[in-house]
C-alpha cells in the first residue's frame, strides 16, 4: 500500500511535471545508457534502476539534462562495491549541484543562426532581443505586422511601432493566450 508523500508519489509528480511521463523515462533511460557508456561498472539491475528512478526524474524535473546527469554522478568509479547505493547518494538533493546553466538560448529563426544579430547583412545590425538576451520567453511570439508589443533600442514596448510609408510591417510581439 502507497501512501501520500512517499517516494513512489514523490516520482510520479515528478514525472507528471512539465513533461509527459514518456518523454521522463526516455530521459531516464538516456540517463542510464550514457552512464553504462561511461564505465561498464555502471551496469545496474533492473531492480536498481527503479529504485533510483524517482532520484533521476526528480533530477531531470530539475532542469538536468541526461548527459550533463551522467557525466556528473558518473565521474568515478574507482573503489566503489555497491554502484547502486552511490549512485543513490550522488543523485540525493544534498548531494547534487544546481543544474549547469544553458549556455545560449535556442535560435529563434528570425536572426542570423550564427551572430544571433538581426539585419546582419544590412546597415544596421543589432543583437536579436529573443535570441541574445539570454531571457528568451517562450510565451512571445513574433508576427509581422501584430499590433501590441514591438522592440524598440532593445527594450519590449507596447503600441504600434512607427514607420515610413515605404517601409515594411515591423515584427511585433504578442502574449500567447
Amino acid at each position: 500500500m502507497n501512501h501520500q508523500g512517499t517516494a513512489a508519489s514523490r516520482a510520479r509528480e515528478a514525472r507528471a511535471g512539465d513533461r509527459s511521463a514518456a518523454d521522463g523515462e526516455a530521459e531516464a533511460a538516456e540517463f542510464f545508457d550514457r552512464l553504462i557508456g561511461m564505465s561498464p561498472r555502471w551496469l545496474l539491475t533492473t531492480g536498481q534502476r527503479g529504485r533510483l528512478a524517482p532520484a533521476v526524474a526528480a533530477a531531470l524535473a530539475g532542469g538536468w539534462p541526461p548527459a550533463a546527469l551522467a557525466e556528473h554522478v558518473g565521474a568515478n568509479t574507482a573503489g566503489i562495491r555497491n554502484h547502486g547505493a552511490v549512485l543513490a547518494a550522488r543523485l540525493s538533493p544534498a548531494e547534487l549541484p544546481p543544474p549547469p546553466a544553458r549556455r545560449r538560448p535556442p535560435w529563434c529563426g528570425e536572426c542570423d543562426q550564427v551572430t544571433r544579430m538581426l539585419d546582419f547583412d544590412g546597415d544596421a545590425p543589432r543583437p536579436c532581443p529573443r535570441c541574445k538576451s539570454g531571457r528568451a520567453d517562450p510565451s512571445v511570439v513574433m508576427r509581422p505586422g501584430a499590433q501590441g508589443w514591438y522592440v524598440k533600442d532593445g527594450n519590449l514596448v507596447s503600441g504600434e511601432p512607427a514607420r515610413a510609408a515605404n517601409e515594411p510591417a515591423a515584427l511585433s510581439c504578442a502574449t500567447r493566450g
